[in-house]
């Protein structure tokens, strides 16, 4: 997780976010975080219900993430106004940018999922989660 934290501040500090407004990262990253947390303290209250919801919250964020890296690449398909090389450039870097973004988040989530999993499992040797 602390590897992925690196590459999405390294992400931030290049975005451009006018490029893709209606992609709601900001959110996605909102929820990630939230299943970390969740994830830390299920462990630590030794709480399997907790699990399962981190992991029924992890289709929430998997939605989110294929929708928004949807959302950018039709949005690059059907754009025709940019014609000039630095411009297809600088989009292309915009786009390249905001997809790892979204990737780095869905599998910090996935690692919040496997926190859970691994808590499951050490509290009630059950495997549903792990996979």
């Amino acid at each position: 997780i602390a590897d992925l934290a690196t590459n999405l501040g390294d992400y931030s500090l290049d975005a451009q976010k006018e490029t893709f407004p209606e992609v709601d990262i900001q959110a996605i990253g909102s929820k990630t975080i939230e299943m970390v947390e969740m994830a830390m303290d299920a462990y630590a209250d030794e709480d399997p219900d907790a699990c399962f919801d981190i992991a029924d919250r992890d289709d929430e964020v998997d939605e989110m993430c294929e929708s928004a890296s949807e959302l950018v690449v039709r949005d690059l398909i059907e754009r025709q106004d940019i014609t000039e090389e630095d411009q297809i450039h600088a989009t292309m870097q915009d786009v390249y940018r905001l997809l790892l973004t979204i990737r780095d988040l869905e599998r910090v989530g996935d690692h919040a999922v496997n926190i859970a999993a691994r808590t499951l499992y050490m509290v009630e040797s059950d495997d549903a989660l792990l996979y």
